[in-house]
């Protein structure tokens, strides 16, 4: 049951702002870790508010949300397990948003989440396939600023954490506002791991770098490879096409789970509670985390059978 001062006043009094606190509360208690709030006419969402109420025209507010995921996992030499903790996270949002929403739906307050994860409006022409940039709602609730690596890093968590967002159909009775500076340390390892080139020493990112290379499996590449397969003559020339390893890559996120290729750029990331022990000893940072991920992805590029990304 939710707190009685989350409603402000009695049920018929559907205006009335909801406490903070008690939103905040239901939140964690459904898994989130950390909790924003913003305000749809916020000046910062303009350009966001439109697509936003064409879905939902009872929107007034975005509690924005936190669940931090395992570093230990995304800095493992082997993507199986990185993979498997990205997927763990979009399936923790999932399992947030849907125990908070009900509970809210519960006490008559219209609650819609919003997460980064599929499926997404594939099909919408000019427009992105996602309702909401959470990256937009996450800086202005506070919870972050974008960093090199165009990730959201929380002070806390870094660059360690999914995002997600509910839209209620109330105003709440405090907003929170941007952070006044970045987590950011300016560090550049982001740029030094990225295998791709997509993000730069100068602050230039490419995105078809990063995402056909890390999203191919889940977004970019699958158009690419059925053509591929319906253009090959034979079954040699798929080979020759495309390796083994990129198949049983394909095989296995058609039948379990979307693979993700590459974190490299959250991996290292030292921002948040880490950063000082980063600043302390910044070759500790680099020999423990850094060099054990350029040493896996030099031995995937050079061996056998692999894809060419």
């Amino acid at each position: 049951m939710l707190p009685k001062p989350l409603l402000g006043m009695e049920p018929s009094a559907t205006s009335a702002p909801l406490n903070r606190t008690s939103l905040s509360a239901l939140c964690r208690a459904a898994g989130a870790d950390d909790v924003g709030f913003v305000e749809l006419e916020r000046d910062s969402l303009a350009e966001q508010r439109p697509a936003v109420l064409r879905a939902l025209p009872w929107a007034k507010s975005f509690i924005v949300f936190v669940r931090r995921i395992n570093r230990h996992a995304l800095r493992a030499p082997l993507h199986s397990l990185s993979s498997l903790e990205c997927a763990a996270g979009e399936q923790g949002l999932k399992s947030i948003i849907h125990r908070a929403t009900g509970d809210l739906d519960r006490h008559g307050i219209r609650a819609v989440g919003i997460s980064g994860s599929f499926p997404m409006e594939i099909g919408r022409k000019g427009e992105p396939p996602f309702s909401v940039s959470l990256k937009h709602l996450a800086q202005a609730s506070g919870l972050g600023v974008m960093g090199k690596n165009r990730i959201v890093l929380h002070p806390k968590f870094g660059a360690d954490i999914y995002l997600g967002a509910i839209v209620i159909d109330r105003p709440i009775d405090d907003y929170d506002q941007p952070l006044a500076e970045s987590p950011c340390l300016n560090c550049n390892l982001c740029a030094v791991a990225c295998p791709t080139g997509a993000i730069a020493r100068d602050g230039h990112f490419s995105i078809p770098n990063c995402m056909t290379h890390n999203y191919r499996e889940k977004l970019y590449g699958f158009v690419e490879w059925v053509h591929t397969l319906a253009d090959s003559r034979s079954r040699r020339d798929y080979r020759r096409r495309v390796g083994d390893e990129e198949t049983l890559s394909w095989w296995q996120s058609l039948g379990y789970e979307a693979n993700t290729h590459c974190n490299y750029c959250v991996a290292v990331c030292p921002s948040g509670d880490e950063a000082a022990s980063f600043l302390t000893d910044r070759k500790r940072h680099f020999r423990e985390v850094v060099r054990p991920l350029r040493r896996s992805r030099a031995q995937r590029q050079s061996g056998p059978g692999s894809p060419g990304r």
